[in-house]
């Protein structure tokens, strides 16, 4: 197995900093969480505790956010600049489900047996 070069510097995230509140949208208001929120104020300004980053992703011209809703509310009621990141692209999802009866398995499983020869 060949080494790799430890040294060789490499983006892999780019994390954000703004104070741009209005940019984002939150992914449900229903998962404001109050008591975190508290805490997570508390934990900034008595222990001096970074907020969590906020993951987003791109989404109608806003920053919708997928993780650490309650880390935007937190910085928003303090003031303070928050931190983010862009969620990877993933592949979508199929749109379809296939979803097969019983009878349609076994009428596949015969079709198949019939076609292929299987060694058992």
């Amino acid at each position: 197995m060949e080494k790799q070069n430890l040294n060789k510097t490499r983006v892999v995230s780019k994390i954000y900093e703004t104070a741009d509140y209005n940019q984002f949208s939150a992914v449900d208001d229903s998962l404001y969480d109050q008591e975190h929120i508290n805490y997570l104020i508390y934990a900034y300004q008595n222990k001096h505790k970074p907020l969590p980053l906020i993951v987003v992703k791109p989404e109608a011209g806003y920053l919708k956010i997928v993780e650490e809703q309650d880390s935007f509310y937190a910085a928003k009621r303090l003031g303070v600049p928050l931190y983010y990141y862009e969620k990877y692209k993933t592949v979508s999802k199929p749109l379809h489900k296939v979803d097969l009866s019983y009878n349609d398995l076994e009428d596949l499983l015969k079709e198949l047996l019939d076609k292929y020869n299987f060694i058992c």
